[in-house]
This record gives structure tokens, C-alpha cells and sequence, in this order.
């Protein structure tokens, strides 16, 4: 038993030492290398990096080498720029270590374009009834095509614009002189571009009611009564700066008659007031109707610094409320005229009444002018301030003259109702200036009714008549009643060009011809009726 025990025992000895003996080292990453390129060299812009065909090989401290499994989050490239045989470095990082290869001959193509133009600052100017060239702004260059359709038809898709008529090449930036054919009368003009990936605008909204463009080589036309109606929208609407804007001219192309065309809306309102520039062109609009109780009523509601000029205003019939003219209700703002324009028929109201405007000019307002102009209409006010010429002036009315019959309330004068400006070189040839109505009104004068301000040399019908109890009061120069005149010397150019008075005879006036023997302007043709009371035997 003793002998077995001492052979374990040995056995045992013997054999530990080599179960704890280590026969070889541990392996540790050296590095890590691109030893095959990826496949894939074609890509978008922002695509995920493809790495198939890609060998990534590790080694390790004992000399051995394995392969990397490679995942997305080991790589880190840039493929957002687009071109063509492009070089793209491929970054791989594992286990602490990065290797990069550089791929050559990479296409990185951008992204499908789905973003389809823009359009903007449509402005068209028409040269007919038939014809007009547009321009327009486009961020991107492709193919343009238009409709045109009646103005206030529902606006079509870009789609039906598309199946429309070919414009032309649109280039990048301003493209202008673009030829449209049109039909005669008020018009929206659609326009689209196309880009080359096929992408179309929304379509662009060009209004073209009038011929020309608004400037002052190419006014915008007024062509019948449609026009003039259209026009009264477009300014009382203020939604639209083509012909809204200060400084935009406007010519009367004809004679328009208004009878029977219904209750006129005047053009320009206080809170969207004409600013532009109107020539009557030596036209004549007969058979003016407004019967309102609004304020601001005439031909032109309100104007803000714009200028009327050579227009005529026949057998008009114009009733409202405060701010009554036959051309304006009120106009103002500096440097704003009326100059070459004539009224007749009747002009009636409640408060600031003139046969050219209601009011003239504010308070602040003083550079305000009524010049070469006459009335033959009756005017009359239920209120206060009425006049031949202006209900209210705190402007200057020069050269000018009247021949209606004026009254009212209080107020009244033969060229002016008040006055706070200046009143100069005028002629009140007026049958008379009356008082009518209980109220207590005290201001009747020839020229003035009540003056604050400056009174030039004037002069007055002598024969006159007033129904005011007072009278008239001092007659002569600087007085609210001017100079006497008789009716025989009214009727020579004498009269109105002699010392104090200095009208233009050679491009503004001419003497009428009979019957109507009193001045006209330079551009008439046709004459008023001659005032009965100025009919001499």
C-alpha cells in the first residue's frame, strides 16, 4: 500500500509543472487597411455610401490578418456635392484604428429638381386694342407661355396656361418685351414658365385694361365710358399700384357721352384718393350723373397731389354732400392743379361747393391751384360755401371765370364761397348771387363770399343781382366784389388782358365764337350756350 502511494505522489509531481505553462502570446490590433475597393462609383447627392465589393483587412502583433466586417458606423465620406470623376476619400475607423483609400472616377449626380419658377413684377404696356408687349421677373430660365382672357374670368391652372401660347425663352432675371396678342377691352394676361426639368410656375396675373403703360410718353388711354367706370374701380379699390400709384398719366383718347349710362362713381375716395396725372386731351364728357349723400363727389372724389388738365364737362347733373365740384369734391396736396377745364349744367350740395371743386387745398395744404378755367353751371349749397369756381379755397384760384347762378345758404360768392388763399385775375359773370334758406348767413359777395385771405385784381358784372337784404357792400379792386365790368366789355379779350388781368391769349384763351362771344380755351371747338343775361342788343 505504501509503494502505490508514492507512485501518485510522483506522478503528480510530475505533471504539474506543464499544466500552468503558457505556450503562446496573446494577439493585439496593429492596423487596419483598404485592400479592395468598393464596386458602387455612381451616387445622388446625400446618398448612403454603398460598400459592397469593399475589403477592409486587420492585422494583428502576431503577424496574422483577419477581414472587417464593415458597418455604417465605421465609415465617414462626403458625397453632397455633385460631379463627375470625382475623387472621394472613404474614412473606416474600428477598434481604435482608421484606415482611408481615395475612390476615383465617382459620379455624384444632384438630386431630382422638383422646385418649379417663381414669377414676379408683371408690368404690361398695351399699344392697341389688340396688341401689347409684358415683361416679368423669373428666378429660373425655361420656356414661357401666356392666355389671355376676359378681366374677372376665373384664374386657369399652370397646366392650362401651359396648353396656351408659346412666349418664347425666359432667361434668368427681367425678361421684358415679350409680344402678346389681345382682343379688344379689359384683359388678364397668365403667364408660366416651364423649366427644363419639366417643373411649371404658378401662373403670373398681368391686368391690361388700357392702352399704353402709364407714363408720360405712353399715358394710359381712356377710350368710352367703360373705361372711365373701370378706372373709378381700379383707383377706389387701391388694390392695384399699376394704376394707383402717384405719378401715373392717363389721357382722354375721345369724347365720351355718359347719358344714359346711370349714377357715375366718382374717382378717388378719402382712403384711396387720385394721385396721378388726368389730360382731358381737349375732350369733352357729356351728361355726367352723380346723385349721391356721400361726400367727396365730382368727375374726381378726391385727389392727392395729382393734376387735371384740357378737360371739358358738359350738361353735367352732380348732387351730393359736402366736398361737391363738378371736376373735383376736394383736391390737395402740394403742387396738385386743375388747369384748362371747363363745366356746365348744375352743381349742387350741402357744404363746399364749387362748379371746378368742392375744396381746395386745407389747412396745410395751400400749394394747391385752380387756373384758366370757367363755369357756366349753376351751383348752389343747403349749408355754407359756395362757388362759380371753388366752394372753399385755401389755395390760389387765378384766371378764371363764371357765369352761372350761385346760391345758398351762406358763403356765396360768384367765384368763391370762403376763401383763406388767394383769389386773382378772376371774372365773376355771374346773373346773380343769392341767399336762400331761413339760416342767418351773412357772406354774399360778387367774387367772395367771405374772404380771409388774398384778393388780387378781380372784377364783377356790374348788373349783378343778389337777394342777400345787405346788398353787395363796397364794390371795386380787393374787395369780396371786384371791379364793375359791363356785359359789352365782358365780351372782348380787353377785358381779360389789360393791366391786373394778363391772360394768355396766344396758347391758353381765345375769344368764342358767336353766339358764345366770352373766352374759351385754346382746344374747344364747340361752344356753350351764351348766358342770356350777358346778351347785349
Amino acid at each position: 500500500m505504501k509503494k502505490l502511494t508514492l507512485i501518485i505522489l510522483a506522478a503528480i509531481t510530475f505533471i504539474a509543472p506543464f499544466s500552468c505553462k503558457k505556450d503562446k502570446k496573446e494577439k493585439t490590433l496593429v492596423s487596419i487597411a483598404v485592400t479592395v475597393q468598393p464596386t458602387k462609383k455612381t451616387y445622388n447627392v446625400g446618398d448612403v455610401f454603398d460598400p459592397a465589393g469593399m475589403t477592409v483587412t486587420a492585422s494583428y502583433s502576431d503577424g496574422s490578418t483577419e477581414p472587417v466586417a464593415v458597418t455604417a458606423g465605421m465609415l465617414s465620406y462626403d458625397f453632397n456635392t455633385a460631379g463627375t470623376d470625382k475623387s472621394v476619400t472613404i474614412t473606416v475607423t474600428y477598434e481604435g484604428k482608421t484606415a482611408s483609400t481615395t475612390i476615383s472616377g465617382i459620379t455624384v449626380t444632384p438630386p431630382p429638381d422638383t422646385t418649379a419658377p417663381t414669377l414676379s413684377a408683371g408690368t404690361v404696356n398695351r399699344t392697341s386694342d389688340i396688341a401689347a408687349t409684358i415683361a416679368f421677373t423669373t428666378n429660373e430660365a425655361g420656356t414661357a407661355y401666356y392666355v389671355v382672357l376676359t378681366s374677372g374670368t376665373a384664374a386657369p391652372t399652370a397646366a392650362q396656361v401651359k396648353t396656351g401660347t408659346p412666349l418664347g425663352a425666359a432667361v434668368f432675371g427681367d425678361n421684358s418685351g415679350k409680344a402678346v396678342t389681345l382682343t379688344a377691352g379689359a384683359k388678364d394676361i397668365y403667364v408660366v414658365v416651364e423649366d427644363a426639368a419639366g417643373n411649371i410656375s404658378a401662373p403670373l396675373k398681368i391686368e391690361t385694361i388700357f392702352i399704353g403703360n402709364g407714363t408720360e410718353t405712353s399715358p394710359f388711354l381712356i377710350n368710352n365710358a367703360a373705361d372711365l367706370n373701370r378706372l373709378s374701380e381700379l383707383i377706389n379699390s387701391g388694390s392695384n399700384a399699376t394704376y394707383a400709384a402717384a405719378g401715373v398719366y392717363y389721357r382722354l383718347n375721345n369724347d365720351i357721352d355718359m347719358s344714359g349710362t346711370g349714377n357715375f362713381t366718382p374717382i378717388g375716395t378719402d382712403a384711396n384718393r387720385f394721385t396721378g396725372n388726368f389730360d382731358g386731351n381737349g375732350k369733352i364728357i357729356t351728361g355726367l350723373t352723380i346723385n349721391t349723400t356721400s361726400s367727396d363727389v365730382g368727375l374726381f372724389g378726391v385727389v392727392e397731389g395729382g393734376k387735371i388738365s384740357n378737360l371739358g364737362l358738359a350738361n353735367v347733373n352732380i348732387q351730393g354732400d359736402s366736398y361737391t365740384g363738378g371736376v373735383a369734391g376736394w383736391i390737395t396736396g402740394s403742387g396738385a392743379s386743375i388747369t384748362g377745364c371747363y363745366v356746365t349744367g348744375t352743381v349742387s350740395g350741402n357744404m363746399w361747393v364749387g362748379g371746378i371743386a368742392g375744396m381746395v387745398g386745407s389747412t396745410s395744404q395751400t400749394f394747391v391751384t385752380i387756373s384758366d378755367c370757367y363755369t357756366t353751371c349753376t351751383v348752389s349749397n343747403n349749408s355754407s360755401s359756395s362757388g362759380g369756381i371753388a366752394g372753399h379755397n385755401y389755395g390760389t384760384v387765378e384766371n378764371c371765370y363764371a357765369t352761372g347762378a350761385i346760391s345758398g345758404t351762406n358763403n356765396v360768392g360768384g367765384i368763391v364761397g370762403f376763401s383763406s388763399g388767394t383769389v386773382s385775375n378772376c371774372a365773376a359773370l355771374n346773373p346773380s348771387v343769392n341767399k336762400e334758406g331761413s339760416g342767418g348767413g351773412t357772406d354774399f359777395g360778387r367774387v367772395a363770399g367771405c374772404n380771409e385771405g388774398t384778393l388780387g385784381v378781380n372784377r364783377a358784372y356790374e348788373n349783378m343781382t343778389t337777394t342777400y337784404p345787405s346788398g353787395f357792400g363796397t364794390i371795386g379792386i380787393g374787395t369780396i366784389n371786384g371791379a364793375n365790368i359791363t356785359a359789352a366789355y365782358a365780351k372782348t379779350s380787353a377785358c381779360y388782358t389789360d393791366v391786373g388781368m394778363e391772360w394768355n391769349f396766344t396758347t391758353i384763351w381765345k375769344m368764342g365764337t358767336a353766339p358764345y362771344n366770352l373766352p374759351v380755351l385754346q382746344w374747344q371747338t364747340t361752344m356753350p350756350a351764351m348766358p342770356e343775361h350777358l346778351i347785349t342788343p
